[in-house]
């Protein structure tokens, strides 16, 4: 009997990370038996799929499309030690509910979230009178929110942001259903890997992270090396190191004709205008839903 696949995701069950899993579970993995292991940071997760003992693959956010780069993600693929790649993104709608013992009152006076849920719900939280740091609890992952409210005392008034797959995985109340600040609120997470997933090691879309010198242009030279090869760019953000005037980009570009080749000049003119420059993986890009 051969062993399942193990995808490392943010903890407990019911998390955005455990959702995306099982889609990109069903696109690349449909016929094999997957084992779902839950992990506590998605730091933790990154460095596991590195060592590559305890699980195959992870699944990590790298994009909401209302907070943007997910930095502790992204501070991950910036060290040069790093060596695992990214095989394939998942498009997840994030639509955070406000969750709820069935029993007991349904005005919260405390709710818990991770602090990127409770961000994408801020004007919600202004209107229940919850937006002050003593009414918020920051939890590791919306999915833990949703397991402690679910063992807590169902007249302490305690509410969880979290998905309705949460709900069901902990039997909660949807007290409401849409909490999101924006109607569009979706994730892009990635499937990190040591290894490729697709046979042909093909993909029409690439991630970078690279510095450029603190000089007029630099930027701009190496954005005019994705143009002169026709290459799409999909996501640009800026890292600060920490030290004043001192940044690194993380990029993603997309060929515009899927059924050519990549370049093989790419890195080459890549690496004339960086200092340093690290391909992070070349995937199959998802399209939104």
């Amino acid at each position: 009997m051969k062993h399942p696949i193990k995808i490392g995701v943010l903890g407990p069950c019911g998390s955005n990370g455990h959702y995306a899993a099982n889609r990109l579970s069903e696109r690349y993995f449909k016929d094999k038996a997957v084992e779902i292991v839950f992990i506590n940071s998605h730091e933790e997760i990154l460095n596991k799929v590195q060592v590559g003992k305890e699980i195959s693959y992870g699944v990590v956010p790298i994009e909401n499309s209302s907070r943007g780069l997910i930095r502790e993600v992204a501070d991950v693929w910036l060290k040069d030690s790093y060596t695992a790649k990214v095989v394939a993104e998942q498009w997840v709608e994030i639509r955070n509910c406000l969750l709820m013992r069935s029993s007991g009152p349904k005005v919260p006076t405390i709710v818990m979230s991770h602090p990127e849920a409770l961000g994408q719900c801020r004007k919600s939280l202004v209107g229940l009178g919850l937006s002050s740091a003593s009414k918020q609890v920051p939890t590791s992952s919306t999915a833990m929110a949703a397991k402690i409210v679910a063992e807590s005392d169902p007249s302490s008034g305690a509410a969880a942001i979290a998905s309705r797959f949460a709900a069901d995985e902990y039997g909660l109340t949807v007290v409401r259903d849409d909490m999101n600040d924006h109607s569009s609120n979706e994730t892009r997470f990635h499937l990190v890997a040591n290894k490729d997933i697709d046979s042909d090691h093909t993909g029409n879309k690439k991630s970078f992270v690279f510095k450029v010198a603190h000089k007029a242009g630099s930027l701009v030279n190496v954005l005019k090396v994705f143009s002169d090869l026709s290459l799409n760019m999909t996501s640009i953000h800026s890292v600060c190191e920490g030290i004043r005037e001192e940044y690194l980009f993380y990029v993603e570009v997309v060929r515009t004709d899927k059924d050519s080749a990549w370049p093989i000049s790419l890195m080459k003119y890549l690496k004339k205008e960086t200092g340093w420059i690290k391909c992070i993986g070349t995937f199959t890009e998802h399209k939104q839903q």
